[in-house]
This record gives structure tokens, sequence and C-alpha cells, in this order.
């Protein structure tokens, strides 16, 4: 077996990139237990938010991306896709009826990985296949292409961009300010993810489309900061004022058969045994949610749909109570008992089991000294 490594043969450990600002004052995110009681308790009440949301990622994949990080490990390219399929996952989970597409940038030009769709299996897939890295990183080119993509959304979508960026340049071939009014006019929210440091234009994109940026310090921040994009963002400006709008939903009936039938998977055409049948034109699909390829009709299930009215709603915040202060021996929720009031309850099976021993003797012992 082979010997432990001692501490000093392995790589620095820099315990003070763990610590990160909330609201005045230091956390230690990696006991982020402290950290998510705060954000809870200063997480806004009600407001409005889209339901629908159309989202592309944007991943660097210059060179800079493979360099070995004392942060992330073993690469930030690959730390970066690890970080980001199980983002993919979550977002799916509580944004079931939304969308998501994938850029990269590499050797200073932009390339489009996935279209926009409601399947994680795909965005997945394209992550793992694309790790290579190369060249030189743009901002300019995946914003265009972001804007060319987004800009025909409907109204009641929200338009959003999130850049996950590791570069401490960019390489663009025009002027990026005019693609950021162009982004301001189409009211597309671009958010940042810095893997290095800050930069001047990237604040500059953020603020003036209303997005959020972060600087990330360490692995557990980083999966924060994707966190923090799980939620829809509230709904301000000009789409504040805008009057809601009813939207179009098929509740495609799922059909099992013998003989394979021609449908479609992932938007090409396959032969399909079970699928879902689009209740207008009777075109099956591999999954639900998804959009007919046919009719373009959006093809939803009622349990997705009222899981994404959860944000809309959100449960009323709860109320701590010590477990000594608690009268139920068990949680109403999930009908766990209480380990005070099983050590209690523990507690009180002792004594009575020692009382009813002392009593037992005692009685042996007159019982003995009668018959003498």
């Amino acid at each position: 077996m082979a010997a432990e490594s001692f501490r000093w043969e392995s790589g620095v450990q820099r315990s003070w990139s763990s610590l990160v600002e909330s609201n005045g004052h230091l956390v230690d995110s990696s006991g982020s237990a402290l950290l998510r009681k705060r954000r809870r308790a200063e997480a806004p009440g009600a407001v409005r938010r889209g339901m629908i949301r159309y989202l592309y990622v944007i991943v660097d994949r210059s060179r800079s991306m493979s360099e070995r990080d004392p942060v992330l490990r073993p690469t930030r390219a690959a730390a970066t896709s690890s970080l980001l399929t199980e983002f993919i996952h979550a977002f799916f989970t509580q944004n079931p009826i939304s969308n998501v597409g994938l850029i990269v940038t590499r050797d200073g030009v932009a390339e489009k990985l996935t279209d926009l769709s409601g399947s994680p299996r795909a965005h997945v897939e394209a992550l793992r296949e694309n790790l290579s890295t190369s060249g030189d990183a743009s901002l300019q080119n995946p914003l265009e292409m972001a804007l060319t993509l987004l800009q025909n959304i409907p109204e009641y979508g929200n338009r959003e961009v999130l850049i996950c960026y590791g570069s401490l340049s960019t390489t663009d071939p025009g002027d990026i300010f005019a693609t950021i009014a162009k982004l301001k006019r189409a009211r597309i929210r671009v958010s940042v993810i810095g893997l290095t440091a800050e930069m001047q234009i990237i604040k500059t994109i953020v603020r003036e489309t209303g997005g959020s940026l972060g600087v990330v310090c360490n692995v557990d921040h980083f999966k924060q900061l994707l966190e923090g994009h799980l939620v829809p963002p509230p709904t301000s400006g000009k789409r504040a004022s805008m009057r809601a709008e009813f939207v179009q939903m098929g509740f495609p009936k799922r059909l099992q058969s013998s003989a394979a039938v021609l449908g479609y998977e992932r938007g090409k055409m396959h032969y399909l045994q079970s699928g879902f049948e689009c209740p207008r034109c009777l075109t099956r699909a591999s999954e639900v949610p998804s959009s007919c390829a046919v009719c373009t009709l959006q093809l939803v299930s009622s349990p997705h749909l009222a899981q994404s009215y959860h944000h809309l709603f959100p449960l009323p915040r709860f109320t701590e109570v010590p477990v000594e202060e608690h009268q139920a021996g068990r949680c109403s929720g999930c009908d766990t008992e209480f380990p005070a009031a099983a050590a209690a309850m523990a507690a009180e099976g002792g004594a009575g089991g020692a009382a009813g021993a002392a009593g037992a003797a005692a009685a042996d012992e007159a019982l003995r000294t009668d018959i003498e």
C-alpha cells in the first residue's frame, strides 16, 4: 500500500480564499449553511418573475482555460464543465418549461454547441464532447450570436445570457459598445461569472444590461454563483409594465406501440416506439417539455407547469423553534423523530426500567422474609 503523502508535499491550501463578503461581513463559504441561512433571510418576497426563460450559456474555451488553477482543479475548463453539468440539471429541475443553449468561444470566434431546447441530456453531452481549448477568447462574437438567436424570442420569455469567462482580455472584430447598446435595446440580460479577475468591459456589459457579476473565489463559491441563476430574475423596467399574455401550450398523451412510428427526437426525425403525441398536429415527440417540431406548440405536462409556479408564490419563511420547545416528538413533514425527543424517551424508559427493577428486588426481599 502506498504511503500517505505529507502535508508539505501537497499543493498550497488557500484557506483565506473561502471567505466571501455577504452584507458587509466576511463569511466562510466552505461551511455554507450560515451563508444559505443569511441568503434566505435576505431573499425578496413576492415579486414579478418570468416563468419561461430562454438562457444561452457562453463558455470560455480559450487557452487560458487549460491552465492549472490552485482553486479550480485540475483545470479551469474541466472544473467549469463539471459545475455546469450540475447547473443544467438543477436549472431544468426548477425551470422545467424553460430552454437553454450553449455557445463556446475559442480562437477569437464563437461556436454554437446546442440550440435552445429543454433537453438537459443534449447539453451535457455537448459539454463533455467539447473540452478542447485553443487561442484567445472573444466577448463580442458570442454576444452577437446570442443576440441574433434571442432577439426573435416572444416578449413573454425572459432573454438571458450567462458568461463563464476565464480570460483577462478579449479579441473583438468591431465596436463592442455598439453590441452592448443592441443588447440593451433587445432587453437581453447578460450576467458574467469571472474565473480569474474583474474586468472593466465586463462591468460595463453587466451594468448596461441589468445583469449580475461575480468573481470566483473557490469551487464552493462558483457553485453558489451558479445557483444564483436558478431562480428567474425579477422583472424590471419596461417588462414590469407589460400586460400578461396567454401562451398556448399542449398537454400530449404518452403512446406506446409495438411498431416504431416516425417522430422527432432533439429536432431530428427518428423512429420511436414510445413518445408523446402533439394534440394539435398528432406528431410524436420523444420527450416533454419540448416544442413540437411541426407546429411549434409548446408541449408540457401538468406537473411541469405546476412546478414552475413555485418561483411566483414562494413559501413563507420558516420560524426556527428549538427542539426542546417543540411539543410534538416527530416532524410533521417527514415524520422523522427529533433527536432530543428520542433521547428524552430513552431516558424516561431507562428511569422507568430502573424503578421497576428496584421494585421487583424489594418485593423479592419481602417475600423471602415472610417465608423465613
